[in-house]
């Protein structure tokens, strides 16, 4: 009886509080039934990643293709060089008996470059494509998930056409390139040979990308495309292998529906 009617005193003695303020109770802090609680750390964590994660799968669809999810979108982008841009097609002449090594590069080296049907040399459509798809892992962008946006450059954009680049064969020089003779990088301890390698100083062209995958957005895909210009690059003995031919940079893009 005695200690109920202290603990009564008490009470009547503490002055009004607002429905939103806690009560300390030796040492310990308890909150009326009314009074708003504090998110804990968890919570407060998951709704933090919930606003940075602003490419969740709802938010993507709608953000990429105001809510049609089947619609294909083109963007055509301008790209020009940075540095130069170096083709390796792949050739099955063989070495004659009658000539040396040098004589060999010197009549096959222009081989080793693409060239269409109106005598362009030209960027192959699946180089591009690759390389964007590459391109894809140096841009930290949440997706939902554990996943990233490798895989959907990789299966969800793909480049409509080879680029030409309005070069002529007749005016394209060789660039001489000290390689392992087995034709591997970094060889396998054989002999290093010198090849002769088709080399474009500078470049500009207009390239077709169709997008299919509604969660690559606009900002995502110029993002993308900036990186695989400055860090991955085309062609042969390009950024992405630790050399520097193959950069570009992208002047201008437009975008519509296909």
């Amino acid at each position: 009886m005695v200690e109920t009617l202290v603990a009564l005193a008490l009470l009547a003695a503490e002055p009004e509080r607002s429905p939103d303020e806690p009560i300390a109770r030796g040492g310990f802090i308890a909150w009326n039934k009314y009074s708003k609680r504090p998110e804990t750390s968890r919570s407060e964590a998951k709704r933090n990643e919930t606003k940075r994660n602003v490419f969740s799968t709802k938010g993507e669809t709608s953000m990429a293709t105001k809510g049609n999810p089947d619609m294909i979108r083109k963007c055509v982008a301008t790209l020009e060089s940075l540095t130069p841009y170096i083709q390796s097609r792949r050739i099955f002449d063989e070495k004659r008996k009658d000539e040396t090594y040098d004589d060999f590069e010197a009549r096959i080296w222009n081989k080793r470059m693409h060239v269409n049907e109106s005598g362009e040399v030209y960027i192959p459509a699946m180089q591009i494509q690759k390389a964007m798809a590459a391109a894809a892992k140096y841009e930290d962008i949440p997706l939902k998930g554990s996943r990233n946006f490798t895989s959907l450059f990789a299966a969800g954009v793909y480049v409509a056409d080879s680029v030409p680049l309005g070069v002529k064969p007749d005016d394209v020089k060789h660039e001489q390139i000290l390689c392992s003779s087995d034709g591997k990088k970094g060889g396998s301890g054989g002999k290093q040979v010198t090849r002769l390698f088709p080399i474009i100083l500078q470049w500009s062209a207009d390239v077709e990308f169709m997008l299919l995958e509604p969660r690559i957005t606009q900002d995502v895909f110029k993002r993308v495309l900036r990186s695989c210009g400055f860090f991955n690059g085309f062609g042969s003995f390009r950024a992405q292998n630790g050399n520097n031919n193959g950069r570009f940079k992208c002047t201008r893009v437009e975008w519509s529906e296909a």
